[in-house]
């Protein structure tokens, strides 16, 4: 019989409950929507960063450079317009498994977390509240996606901040803007980097909880 060390802590064994899916559940798995949704906003930010480092290097003076420029923001708007619809896609299908294997934890419905991107106010914290239930109940860091959805905000403010600074600014300034970048382009452009990073770690986490939990439950198309 061993003695016992009275200076040492007891030993406690620390017992991790996986979450499982409850029986008759039916999970979707999110796998290909969250590979169109970070494929898009990678070709997304690739086309916009592309165009930065362009404008930087060349600046916006000559008739060329103004009309590429014009063209790579109708390709960018398209992709970020599609990689938000899959986005909301995928964001749904999270929601409704989080709410179909734990309904108490979920205040917010998987419509709700959705549709209340479009709903002025509410769109400043909802959707962040909805992601992050759903990733508490998956067990992926809750601190991340309010990591992602702060991130995402400051880009909202430095938007608003360089659009007022643009109606205020003296014509010479706007001089210099036509020209090449600002350093308030450059910040927005760190900050969005940041910021989409953050969105794909964000994705994978939950998709890969979520596809475990679909590989667990009732087929379903």
């Amino acid at each position: 019989m061993s003695e016992l060390d009275p200076y040492s802590p007891p030993e406690v064994a620390v017992v991790v409950e996986e979450r499982k899916v409850p029986e008759g559940v039916q999970v979707s798995d999110p796998t290909s929507l969250s590979r169109w949704s970070i494929g898009l906003l990678v070709v997304a930010t690739l086309i916009d960063l592309v165009d930065h480092i362009w404008l930087t290097t060349v600046g916006r003076d000559s008739l060329s450079v103004g009309i590429l420029d014009g063209v790579e923001a109708q390709i960018s708007g398209f992709v970020y317009l599609a990689n938000v619809i899959v986005f909301l896609c995928w964001s749904y299908r999270v929601l409704k498994n989080a709410q179909s294997v734990d309904p108490g934890t979920q205040t917010v419905s998987p419509g709700w977390g959705v549709g209340s991107y479009f709903v002025p106010i509410v769109n400043l914290w909802i959707p962040a509240k909805a992601l992050m239930q759903a990733s508490r109940v998956s067990g992926t860091s809750v601190g991340l996606v309010l990591a992602w959805w702060l991130v995402a905000m400051g880009i909202i403010v430095l938007a608003v901040a360089y659009i007022f600074w643009a109606f205020n600014a003296p014509m010479e300034d706007w001089d210099t803007y036509s020209n090449a970048p600002t350093g308030f382009d450059h910040v927005i452009t760190v900050v969005d980097l940041v910021s989409v990073w953050l969105e794909v770690v964000m994705i994978l986490g939950l998709t890969r909880v979520h596809r475990e939990w679909a590989a667990s439950s009732p087929n379903i198309s």
